[in-house]
């Protein structure tokens, strides 16, 4: 069973331990249930990110057009002028091109090359029937990429909160893992969106 499922299950029991908590902070089942989640936040999190990261690599070999769709890449780079990480943008598949990008130069050749200057093949130097629908790759990706950050956040939140003993006292933690209950499930359909998405589905297909 995949490392996201038991995130996925453990958020949401962290949120009702959370929710308990709120309602009595001494409850000792309650206690439980939210230091372990938390405990798994820090300790299981980051592997299902290397996890990702290596499943990347497998896509960027089988499926370069899917990772340059994540990635929002349209433009052909020359060699050694690095691969932006764009934060944000609207993709546009009938102009082939973003608007109101948000890019930070390099950082994306960090982990999709892991060297600071290396590039991808971008979505124009693909036939147009093999292109996905980018937008809804480009949007999943980016949502399941920050699910990932917010639990792991959340994980070191809960490490500084113990060493303070205070972890049961902070009502904001507690709030933010209710808010946070269905977020692993949110983040599976979107990593599945960004990888299964048909390539049938594009507008270039007339579909």
């Amino acid at each position: 069973m995949s490392l996201a499922v038991f995130l996925a299950t453990a958020f949401l029991v962290g949120a009702v331990g959370a929710w308990h908590l709120l309602r009595n902070n001494s409850n000792r089942g309650s206690r439980l249930m939210f230091s372990m989640v938390l405990w798994m936040a820090i300790l299981v999190t980051p592997i299902q990110i290397i996890a990702g990261d290596l499943h990347g690599e497998n896509t960027l070999e089988y499926q370069p057009q899917k990772v340059a769709a994540m990635e929002g890449d349209w433009e052909v780079k020359a060699p050694g002028v690095g691969e932006p990480l764009v934060l944000f943008a609207i993709p546009d598949i009938k102009e082939g091109r973003n608007h109101l990008g948000v890019s930070i130069p390099h950082l994306g050749s960090l982990y999709l090359r892991h060297n600071w200057r290396g590039t991808i093949k971008s979505l124009k130097e693909f036939s147009p029937e093999d292109i996905p629908p980018v937008a809804v790759v480009f949007f999943a990706f980016r949502v399941m990429v920050a699910i990932g950050v917010l639990m792991t956040a959340i994980g070191i939140m809960g490490i500084w909160l113990r060493l303070r003993r205070r972890l049961y006292d902070a009502r904001w933690l507690q709030y933010l893992m209710c808010f946070m209950a269905p977020a692993g499930f949110v983040a599976m359909l979107a990593g599945w969106l960004s990888r299964k998405s048909d390539v049938s589905l594009s507008p270039f297909t007339g579909c």
